[in-house]
């Protein structure tokens, strides 16, 4: 492959990183978290995910490694106002999922003092791809 079609397909998934936080952005600015996730495909089964909105062909246009698309989603979310961890995590389940490969949105909560935070990362086969914080552990997953 030449130079200038790896660049094209490097473009074509940064652009496709950039759509999905958006609109998972927004969806999230407008409407209930309920109605967001299970739109999800980290929340789909994958006889439901391999039978919706991909064609063979869309997921032949991403070809990446778990990595490369993880930092596809870091480099995009720059250009994305509260590209926050939720945001993040949903959109590279949609670019992930769009690759081919299985991953999970986790949430996981911890009490710090007396309040509660909040994270939200992205697992490829039990390892974190997305969203890696170094006390990830004092995290609880919900769910």
């Amino acid at each position: 492959m030449s130079k200038a079609a790896k660049r094209l397909r490097r473009l074509r998934v940064l652009l496709g990183a950039l759509m999905w936080l958006w609109l998972y952005r927004l969806a999230l600015w407008f409407l209930p978290f309920r109605w967001v996730a299970p739109r999800s495909p980290a929340h789909k089964s994958p006889a439901h995910r391999s039978s919706t909105h991909r064609s063979p062909s869309a997921t032949a246009q991403i070809s990446a490694t778990p990595r490369q698309l993880a930092r596809t989603i870091d480099r995009a979310a720059r250009f994305v106002p509260h590209a926050t961890c939720l945001v993040r995590a949903l959109a590279g389940a949609e670019l992930f999922a769009r690759a081919g490969q299985q991953a999970s949105v986790v949430i996981g909560v911890r009490r710090k003092g007396d309040a509660l935070e909040a994270h939200a990362w992205l697992e490829v086969s039990g390892t974190v791809v997305l969203g890696s914080v170094q006390d990830l552990h004092g995290y609880h997953p919900l769910g």
